[in-house]
Formats: C-alpha cells, structure tokens, sequence
C-alpha cells in the first residue's frame, strides 16, 4: 500500500567523537557526509524505511536515534533516545545500517567519528495500514493541540502520583454484588484521553472481566480529580492513556 514518507534529519552543528573510549566535543575540520544518493540521505532513508508488516494500534509520536559515523564512514545506531514501537523503530535501524559508506568527519586532518541526532516525527495508522513521517525542522514545529498522541516525552498522570491514584481507587471502587459470586479474575482495563486541561474524555473498557466490573471503574474515573496533562517540546497536548483497574474484597 502507497503512504506518505517525508523525513527530515537534524544534524548537530557540534558533535560527539570517541577517544579513548571517552565521549568528548570538538568543532570538526569537516563533519561526516553521505555518499549516496546525491549526498542526500534523506531521501535515502524515504526510499528504504518500510512501514511495519502489521500495525495494530494507532500511534503518534517521536522517534528519536543517535547514529555514530565511524572513521571507516559506516553508520551505527549507538541508542533510540525515544522510541515509537518495536516494529518501527526496527525498520529504520534497519535502513540506517544499509546506507552506504560516508566520507568521514576529521578532525586535525584525521578521520574521527561522529555522533549525531535524527528526528522523526511517526504518525501510524491501523486502519488504513500507512505510516507518515513528517519532517522535524531545527526548530521544530509546535505540537498539535487537538491531536491525541500515544507517544510524548512527559506522560500525563494523577495528581499526586500513583500512590495517590491508589488510594483514590481503593476509597471510591465498590465491589460489585454479583461479582462477590462469579468472582471474575482479572482487572478491568480502561483508556480515556487525558486533555490538556488535565479532565479525562472518552473513557471506555478495553477489557471487561464482567460481573459489573467494567461499568463500576468508568463510574469511579468519571470522579477522578483532574490530571497533570502531557507534553510534548514543552507544550500540553491531549494523550491516550491506558488504565489497568484492580478490585479487591
């Protein structure tokens, strides 16, 4: 299936080399550079990064790699500083470790190498099978407010903590009479959006052991105080949150 891949690489202007096994910064004679495609790898990694074979949730967010050049000029992915999903993150190691052979940095006229940082925006879709990557400029655009990402780089969460929503569960949740006979195992799953306001929406069961156990943790979510939302290059956005609920006698 045909979808939309538009990828933007962010080169540090300073870089990371190796010495001595110890990572220090240096202003290069001459940074590393692509060798292929009209020394454009940007479009290298648009015609080799493949979207995932099966995408079974939707997700948005930022993937973010460190790659080092080494003084031969082969490209390694050293760390995901943040990661999308396993599926997706493996295909883009993947293209990466394919790109063909650069011309080294140097440094003092020696071939050195060269750590830098590549942003990607990823945007998948189950239902219509695609994957969209849309590029990151140096400055990177603000966040969509009325998106509902999966992925950002503070999580929402209770006011106060876990321990806190912990004990806003245990004092609110009653234990449904049927379940005292059926005895359902398991806890119930919900997923609601945390808005930027911190209010939670769109709360609904994902799973449901039954017995009036699903109904009575959307009731006692519907009391939740407000959140502390998520963010995203320091602005709130609206996230999909996803919530194990545990009843006990």
């Amino acid at each position: 299936m045909k979808y939309s891949l538009i990828i933007f690489i962010s080169f540090a202007l300073s870089a990371n080399i190796k010495a001595q096994n110890n990572l220090k910064k240096y202003t290069f004679d001459e940074p590393a550079k692509f060798t292929g495609n009209n020394n454009d790898f940007v479009t290298y990694i648009a015609d080799h990064v493949n979207k995932p074979e099966l995408i079974t949730n939707d997700v948005k967010g930022r993937l973010v790699i460190k790659v080092d050049v080494d003084p031969s000029g082969k490209a390694s992915v050293l760390n995901i500083e943040q990661r999308i999903s396993p599926e997706v993150d493996t295909e883009f190691v993947k293209a990466i470790l394919a790109s063909p052979t650069w011309i080294p940095a140097k440094l003092r006229g020696k071939p050195v190498s060269h750590l830098q940082m590549l942003y990607y925006d990823i945007d998948l879709n189950k239902a219509k099978s695609a994957m969209v990557v849309t590029p990151l400029n140096a400055k990177p655009k603000k966040p969509d407010q009325n998106s509902v990402y999966s992925a950002v780089e503070i999580q929402p969460s209770f006011a106060g903590g876990e321990k806190k929503l912990r004990e806003f569960l245990a004092e609110n949740l009653k234990y449904p009479a049927q379940a005292k006979t059926t005895h359902p195992i398991g806890p119930v799953f919900l997923q609601f959006i945390v808005e930027i306001d911190g209010s939670l929406s769109n709360i609904k069961i994902i799973r449901d052991p039954g017995s009036g156990m699903g109904d009575e943790a959307v009731r006692v979510m519907k009391l939740s105080p407000k959140w502390t939302p998520g963010i995203q290059d320091g602005v709130t956005v609206r996230v999909q949150y996803t919530l194990p609920v545990r009843f006990t006698l």
